[in-house]
């Protein structure tokens, strides 16, 4: 049984430790990434293409139902929050096509973003690897650039 005295201390503390990021119905987030794009073709082994890439990418993530998604997207996928962190491992396949998208986003912004992404088909594998930085926006930058 919990002491009635002490239930106020219990919710201060409790709403002292909850993260700041956790106090909104959605974190609106925008990243620049930078890295590496590399095709290679499976019959021949050899990368038909190597690009370095940079971009800015934003994201609208709902903590309470453990769902992201990104501003050219209208698809939510599943996430999970573990530690600080805001982690994204999507597993696709279907005939023809295979896929694993990783993705470290933070949860208390500013803070870093890393990619490890692989496409497959029956030609070719695509493999993106980038870093970054993201930083906090509001709803409304989020509702002019975001796909509806």
């Amino acid at each position: 049984m919990v002491n009635v005295m002490k239930l106020p201390i219990l919710l201060t503390a409790l709403l002292l430790s909850t993260s700041p990021a956790l106090a909104d119905e959605y974190l609106y987030m925008v990243c620049k990434v930078k890295g590496r794009n590399t095709i290679t073709n499976l019959t021949s082994g050899h990368a038909q293409d190597k690009k370095d890439v940079e971009d800015y990418v934003m994201f609208k993530v709902d903590l309470s139902k453990s769902l992201f998604r990104n501003n050219r997207n209208p698809d939510w996928d599943r996430i999970s929050v573990i530690g600080n962190t805001i982690v994204q491992d999507k597993k696709i396949s279907r005939e023809g096509f295979s896929a694993r998208v990783k993705g470290v986003l933070p949860l208390n912004l500013p803070g870093p973003i890393s990619t490890d992404s692989w496409f497959k088909n029956t030609i070719e594998y695509q493999v993106i690897k980038t870093k970054g930085d993201c930083r906090k926006i509001d709803a409304s930058m989020w509702e002019k650039f975001a796909v509806k």
